[in-house]
């Protein structure tokens, strides 16, 4: 996944997002809101258009605006457009190299993540650009995965001396 195409993307939709209903913004205000130029710009709406997350006019009140379902819409949804695949768990393999293994096990871990974040979390109210982020997920939601992977992990390394 692209990071930085991600993340800018992310932010584009949420600023349209926070738009009140009707509202739009032209490119250039995009890229001024996001500190970035307006060809890069041009490049994410492009992106977020094939996938209908917003809608574009032209005319003295033409501009983007977000045209997809907040409700129904996961931080993953915006992101993955931008390189994002889904990754199946990896499995350690034979000998016992599991740098690989937790790379793609961090990779899947994150996708799921993104995957449980529904975008309307990171919009305030209409209009309001103060983006605080009040997550329902916390650390304590991963515990267990994360201890099944470390558990996975020692039992698949060959330089790991188990002891009790």
């Amino acid at each position: 996944m692209s990071a930085n195409e991600s993340k800018h993307a992310l932010g584009l939709v949420v600023l349209l997002a926070a738009l009140p209903n009707g509202e739009a913004l032209t490119t250039q205000d995009l890229a001024r809101h996001l500190g970035l130029s307006v060809s890069y710009v041009e490049n994410l709406l492009k992106g977020l258009r094939t996938k209908n997350l917003l809608r574009s006019n032209r005319g003295p009140r033409g501009g983007h605006r977000f045209d997809g379902e907040l409700t129904s819409l996961s931080v993953w949804d915006v992101v993955s457009i931008f390189g994002g695949s889904e990754l199946p768990p990896a499995e350690p393999n034979d000998q016992g190299h599991v740098t690989a293994w937790l790379e793609a096990e961090y990779e899947h871990i994150k996708n799921e993540f993104l995957k449980a974040v529904p975008l309307y979390k990171l919009i305030g109210k209409p209009g309001d650009y103060d983006l605080s982020l009040e997550w329902e997920l916390t650390a304590d939601d991963f515990q267990p995965m994360l201890h099944t992977l470390a558990t996975r992990a020692l039992e698949h390394d060959e330089d790991y001396a188990h002891t009790e």
